[in-house]
């Protein structure tokens, strides 16, 4: 099996740069980070390595920063990640993906893909964050026996 170079300092880098959380924000010793990271390098499937090094990386990144995301606590003085939270709608409770909506002068409905009916409550959870998304998104196209089915 190839590993691709994947690492907490990596992770770190990703944090910073594409996701744009500075240390002000989230200090680099900071709980969330080593967790997450632990948390998502177990979670993600070793065998993406062997389809794609690349992907399994990017697997990790985004799964770890939407961990954080979710479990990160604000510094003192500051409320981003609160912020973030709120704005992903991190704490709402969603059941599942809506098929249909309407009122008395609108009506819509959307397609589920089959997909749909085989998430998680973890799965549900991820879809909350643009990063979670990504992660679900490289886990379902690599094929059920990685991820999703």
């Amino acid at each position: 099996m190839i590993y691709p170079i994947i690492s907490l300092v990596g992770f770190v880098a990703y944090l910073r740069a594409p996701v744009k959380i500075p240390t002000l924000i989230l200090p680099d010793d900071d709980w969330s980070i080593p967790f997450a990271y632990t948390i998502a390098r177990e979670t993600v499937h070793p065998g993406i390595c062997n389809v794609s090094p690349v992907m399994y990386q990017q697997a990790v990144y985004n799964l770890a920063t939407d961990i954080v995301i979710n479990v990160a606590q604000d510094q003192p003085d500051r409320d981003e990640l609160q912020k973030k939270r709120k704005e992903y709608k991190i704490d709402g409770f969603i059941p599942g993906v809506i098929q249909s909506s309407s009122n008395a002068g609108t009506a819509e409905s959307l397609l589920n893909p089959e997909v749909f009916k085989n998430l998680l409550f973890s799965d549900l959870q991820n879809l909350k964050t643009p990063w979670g998304r990504s992660y679900l998104a490289i886990a379902s196209n690599i094929g059920s026996n990685w991820g999703l089915n």
